[in-house]
C-alpha cells in the first residue's frame, strides 16, 4: 500500500503509466474485481483505489472513471466510518458531488446531493463522538482524522464547525507540505461546486485562515 501510494503520488512519473502501476501493485496485494465474492474489503487499499480512478477522471474528463472511483470509496465507507476515520466516506461524498454537477436532469443531481449528504452526517456524528470521548485525545492531534471532520462539515456547509477543525489541524506541527496540498485541493473544489449555489463569503474567509501563508495559491484553485 505504502509503495502504491509513493507510485501514484510521484511528482516525476509519467501522470498516466503511474496510475496504472499503482493499481497493478494493489492487484498484486488484494482482489481489485468487485463482482468478485473475494474483493477486497481493506479499506486502505480500497480508498487508494478510489483515489486512483478519481485522478483518471481528472486526467481525461471521462465520467466513467468517476463512477469506478464511487464504488470503491463507497464499498471502503461500507465497511464502517469509525474503522478509517470516515477517509472512504468523504471521499465517497465528494465524488457524488462531482457526478452531481454532471447531470443534466435536477432529479438525478439531487439524489447524488443527498446521498453525499447523508454519508456526510454520519461521519460528522460518528468523528464527532469520537473525539468527544477522553480516552480518544490523541485524535486531535492526527492531521487526517482533524480535516477529514471539517470536510464533512464544510460538505454539509456548516462552516464554522469546519473552521473549529481545521484549525486545531493548522497548529499541529511539521506536517507535510503534500497533505497540506492535498486538503486544500479538496476543499477549494468543493467550495467551486458550492458556489455554483451561492456558498457564502465566510467559507472562502475561513478557507484563507486554515491556510496562512499557503492561501496564496488558493484564488488558482478556484
Amino acid at each position: 500500500q505504502q509503495l502504491s501510494l509513493c507510485t501514484y503520488k510521484a511528482p516525476d512519473l509519467d501522470p498516466s503509466d503511474k496510475l496504472d502501476r499503482a493499481l497493478a501493485i494493489l492487484g498484486d496485494l488484494d482482489e481489485l474485481d468487485m463482482k468478485s465474492p473475494s474483493c477486497t474489503r481493506d479499506q486502505e487499499t480500497l480508498g487508494q483505489v478510489g483515489a486512483i480512478f478519481k485522478l483518471k477522471w481528472e486526467q481525461t474528463g471521462q465520467r466513467v472513471y468517476l463512477e469506478k472511483s464511487l464504488a470503491y470509496y463507497h464499498r471502503g465507507y461500507a465497511q464502517g466510518v469509525a474503522s478509517d476515520y470516515g477517509y472512504t466516506g468523504v471521499n465517497a461524498a465528494f465524488v457524488l458531488d462531482l457526478i452531481a454537477a454532471q447531470e443534466i436532469s435536477e432529479t438525478g443531481a439531487s439524489t447524488y446531493q443527498r446521498q453525499a449528504d447523508a454519508i456526510r452526517e454520519q461521519v460528522a456524528d460518528t468523528l464527532s463522538e469520537l473525539a468527544a470521548k477522553a480516552a480518544n485525545a490523541k485524535l486531535k492531534k492526527q492531521w487526517w482524522f482533524l480535516v477529514t471532520l471539517a470536510e464533512a462539515y464544510f460538505g454539509l456547509r456548516r462552516y464554522q464547525e469546519a473552521g473549529k477543525w481545521l484549525q486545531l489541524a493548522a497548529k499541529l506541527p511539521e506536517i507535510p507540505e503534500w497533505e497540506w496540498a492535498s486538503t486544500a485541493r479538496q476543499l477549494a473544489r468543493l467550495l467551486q461546486l458550492q458556489e455554483k449555489e451561492g456558498a457564502p463569503a465566510l467559507a472562502l474567509e475561513m478557507l484563507r485562515k486554515f491556510l496562512g501563508n499557503r492561501s496564496a495559491g488558493l484564488d488558482s484553485l478556484l
